[in-house]
């Protein structure tokens, strides 16, 4: 019987990311919390380039992403990866006092972590990434969640070499869900 209930307890919990529950849940007593749900979910997604003339192009690599909300309910995890080997994830938690969600990212491979910022801008999840994903590029990265649906969205992303005084549209990445919920 012992081993019973611990089969059981163990075909009953939550450790890969098969249906809803797998992708966890948004804890219910701050609101703000659920501002990922949209994400949660196994993703392909195909990005388009800029070229020089403003022109996007598709881009060959296609991208695999994975996103859940960890067991406390209060954070946010996604895993971003391409068939070429490359690998990063970052992990977000919602700051109350300071009205955003503050993210840990890892560009695992190159073993470079960077920190920045998230938030509702407009009805729209908006990063804003200081120094590009590296924290040492020459240009700022703004990326903002688009035309969300049960089953996609698009990420629009753009660059500024200002201060983010301006900003030029460099990437869409088209995210669509592998399995439905």
């Amino acid at each position: 019987m012992k081993l019973f209930i611990i089969l059981l307890s163990i075909l009953c919990s939550s450790t890969a990311y098969g249906d809803q529950k797998e992708y966890g849940a948004a804890a219910t007593d701050i609101e703000e919390l659920s501002q990922f749900e949209y994400m949660r979910g196994d993703w392909v997604v195909h990005m388009q380039a800029s070229d020089e003339r403003g022109n996007f192009k598709e881009l060959e690599n296609v991208a695999y992403v994975t996103a859940y909300y960890h067991s406390d309910g209060r954070s946010f995890q996604s895993e971003f990866t391409m068939d070429n080997g490359f690998f990063s994830t970052d992990i977000r938690s919602y700051n109350v006092a300071e009205n955003k969600w503050q993210i840990m990212f890892l560009n695992s491979k190159a073993q470079r972590w960077h920190k920045f910022d998230a938030y509702r801008l407009d009805g729209e999840m908006t990063t804003i990434v200081p120094g590009g994903y590296s924290g040492e590029e020459e240009f700022d990265i703004k990326a903002v969640d688009r035309d969300v649906t049960k089953d996609g969205f698009r990420k629009h992303v753009y660059h500024s070499y200002d201060g983010g005084l301006s900003w030029v549209k460099k990437y869409i990445m088209t995210s669509s869900r592998r399995n439905s919920e």
